[in-house]
């Protein structure tokens, strides 16, 4: 509950999110849920591995960005990975929609993927590739 997958899958359409219905971007909104679920669930252990600190945050017009540092447990010697979370307020709760991991952001990340694909081969590939991608992962 703490993603807004929403804003996520809004930010990383950027412009295509307008082309398509309530429906189109459902469909999208509940592959990209999965997607990232499952991509979440597999590092999971990894993560237990880490020490993660507080590091401070700023406000501004697009949100709240909250940094962190993750710290190896067990290779102290390893740099730290800065770990940056970019939150709005959603009703009473603080959702987040970006997560930056060593200056890489998810939702930059996920806009050049679906901008190229979607340019390329248009809206429908995008949806069949994320259906595969979720089927491969089942099996």
């Amino acid at each position: 509950d703490l993603l807004d997958y929403e804003e996520l899958s809004r930010r990383a359409l950027g412009p295509h999110w307008d082309q398509h219905t309530e429906a189109e971007r459902r469909e999208f909104v509940d592959l990209l849920r999965q997607l990232v679920e499952r991509n979440y669930e597999s590092n999971l252990e990894r993560l237990l591995e880490f020490e993660v600190s507080y590091t401070g945050e700023t406000t501004g017009s697009d949100g709240t960005v909250v940094r962190t540092e993750a710290r190896s447990r067990t290779e102290r010697r390893q740099p730290p990975v800065e770990i940056t979370y970019t939150l709005h307020l959603q009703g009473t709760s603080w959702r987040v929609f970006d997560v930056v991991t060593d200056g890489v952001s998810l939702v930059r990340n996920y806009r050049n993927q679906f901008n190229r694909i979607i340019t390329e081969n248009g809206w429908p590939e995008l949806i069949h590739r994320m259906r595969d991608r979720l089927q491969r992962g089942a099996q």
